[in-house]
């Protein structure tokens, strides 16, 4: 189950909880954490919003809010 959480040693856990319904919810060391810019106090002016290009295999030239892509 800890393969299922992309935890491929045990070492690298801090906590593991099995849930009632047989959920596992694992949570890392904080040492094995990714970093975020928040954790290096950088401001990301990058709030855009993204839009699928290709959908169910087939490439999307206007999307649904009828912006045009290609």
């Amino acid at each position: 189950m800890l393969l299922q959480n992309n935890y491929d040693n045990v070492s690298e856990v801090q906590a593991a909880i099995l849930e009632p319904q047989g959920n596992l919810s694992v949570f890392s060391k904080a040492e094995n954490k990714p970093v975020t810019l928040k954790d290096l106090n950088i401001q990301s002016d990058n709030q855009r919003i993204t839009l699928p290009l290709i959908m169910d295999g087939n490439i999307e030239s206007v999307n649904k809010v009828g912006i045009q892509l290609c």
